[in-house]
């Protein structure tokens, strides 16, 4: 909507009277081109784990949270420090000598907390399972300000002073490296 709100004020004042109709069907062409995104192939396996992230980390959020969470999910992706794919990323463990992730100490918490992951809330899930494919599907802007870290507002972990806060969003605090 932002690039096409100025090419119809363009397009309009530059046309004289009898061009407005001819430059209205460019415009048309435009609008309809802009429309029709390429369509992006997503890996099932990258879907399920940055859906059941969501779930488990920001399930009783508004939309807002949920995306802050896949935004912090691909953030890690994208760096150097962090794995470089969404699974590797959302079950990255320190794990003990049979493979096991060591109890809370994994990235997110809910992975290894000691508590079995259950969905129970199909429709909840089925819900962030579109979000997520949403998110994975078209470029969005990324409203955590590049955050690879973040934490419930409730707790304080020794972590935090480590790192730049970027913003606060429903009940959680977002960091990225300074």
């Amino acid at each position: 909507m932002r690039i096409l709100m100025p090419l119809m004020f363009l397009l309009f004042t530059v046309s004289c009277d009898n061009q407005i109709e001819s430059n209205t069907e460019e415009l048309t062409e435009i609008v309809v081109t802009a429309q029709r995104l390429p369509e992006v192939q997503i890996n099932s396996d990258e879907l399920e784990c940055l859906t059941a992230n969501i779930y488990f980390e920001a399930r009783g959020e508004p939309d807002l949270g949920k995306l802050a969470v896949a935004h912090v999910t691909l953030n890690r992706v994208r760096s150097k420090s962090f794995p470089n794919d969404i699974c590797g990323v959302v079950y990255q463990a320190k794990t003990n000598s049979k493979g096991n992730p060591i109890r809370h100490k994994c990235q997110f918490s809910w992975y290894c907390d000691g508590k079995r992951e259950v969905i129970d809330e199909k429709d909840k899930y089925e819900e962030i399972r579109r979000l997520a494919h949403e998110f994975l599907s078209a470029p969005n802007e990324d409203i955590t300000d590049g955050a690879e870290f973040y934490h419930a507002v409730s707790v304080s972990p020794f972590w935090r002073k480590s790192f730049q806060q970027t913003v606060v969003i429903n009940d959680h605090i977002f960091y990225k490296k300074g």
